[in-house]
């Protein structure tokens, strides 16, 4: 009996914890944490040099990836310059 007491009040920190943990992040810093870890958009927005990611071009777009007589497939510019990112676009069309 004081063992399954013990587990359901281990489960019950461990839920509030990662409820308070959650609940303290902001938007902002949410939206970051998903953009550079498990979304990982710099992978397709960030020009590549021979080693890597070009330093300063994080989300900057990149080169087309895929070319055909079709279509081209390049990954725009999502930074918020507003010329030429993401800068002068609404909630609306960022979400869409």
């Amino acid at each position: 009996m004081t063992s399954k007491f013990f587990v359901s009040a281990l489960a019950g920190v461990a839920l509030f914890s990662l409820h308070s943990n959650a609940s303290a992040e902001t938007p902002l810093e949410r939206g970051t944490y998903l953009m550079t870890s498990i979304v990982a958009c710099g992978n397709c927005n960030t020009q590549k040099g021979p080693i890597g990611d070009i330093p300063g071009m994080e989300l900057a777009g990149m080169f087309p990836f895929e070319k055909t007589p079709s279509f081209d497939a390049n990954a725009p510019n999502i930074t918020p310059d507003p010329e030429t990112g993401i800068g002068n676009w609404t909630d609306e069309q960022i979400i869409a």
